[in-house]
């Protein structure tokens, strides 16, 4: 048996790294060479961080290595991305991380939790007297 094709789930869309090929249910993505080297090399350390240096050095020719190329080729992947472009996120200070979970449906939740604990720091405060 064939082995089984490398794939990634990021959000709506499927990367199958072996085959090339970005796709939300029957349309594919169309990605130029270096848009679809870095997506493989984020999805292969996927939910990590990886640095901007990093991906330059394994993915960027020589003369277009600096950090603002490597933006405006992130820009483009999260235009042709959409809606799941979210997935691709910057790491303030680091670089980039293509991420499985969405950390935007996660702060609400996080955020109610807090709240929670305020409000109940604030009744033990106001029932011992403090």
């Amino acid at each position: 048996a064939p082995p089984l094709a490398r794939t990634v789930r990021i959000g709506s869309c499927v990367f199958n790294l072996d085959a090339q090929r970005l796709t939300r249910g029957d349309e594919e993505i169309a990605l130029t060479p270096t848009e679809y080297a870095i997506l493989a090399y984020l999805a292969e350390r996927l939910d990590r961080p990886v640095r901007r240096g990093q991906i330059s050095d394994a993915v960027l020719e020589v003369e277009d290595a600096h950090d603002s190329a490597l933006q405006a080729h992130v820009s483009r992947l999260r235009r042709k991305l959409g809606s799941d472009a979210e997935h691709l996120q910057t790491v303030w200070g680091i670089g980039y991380r293509c991420a499985e979970g969405i950390l935007k449906r996660r702060l609400p939740g996080r955020i109610l939790a807090s709240a929670i604990l305020s409000v109940v720091a604030a009744t033990v405060l106001l029932v011992v007297g403090i």
